[in-house]
């Protein structure tokens, strides 16, 4: 039922939705081992899809991004198998 209801948020959501390389359900079980291996766009886009974080990522600011994804970063190193979710979390808040 779950796969049922994201399939149609993302067929609703339209074009924008397909640009983005991570689905919710990867959002919560990437690792910090996968996201570092990503370039800085990439890391960028996939903290926009962390609630309730990446709403503070507006695309306009990248220079905050690029801030948050370094704190990200420091958050992760070591730990390659720490949730993605779990180091941006610890990291300091985008904007904040």
């Amino acid at each position: 039922m779950r796969r049922l209801v994201l399939a149609v948020a993302v067929l609703a959501a339209g074009p924008a939705s397909a640009e983005v390389p991570f689905s919710r359900q990867q959002f919560d079980e990437t690792t910090c081992g996968e996201w570092e291996k990503l370039d800085m766009t990439a890391r960028i886009e996939a903290l926009r899809g962390i609630a309730p974080f990446g709403a503070f990522l507006e695309a306009s600011d990248r220079g905050a991004a690029e801030d948050w994804a370094d704190e990200v970063a420091l958050e992760c190193r070591g730990h390659p198998d720490r949730l993605l979710t779990e180091a941006a979390m610890a990291a300091e808040q985008p904007g904040g």
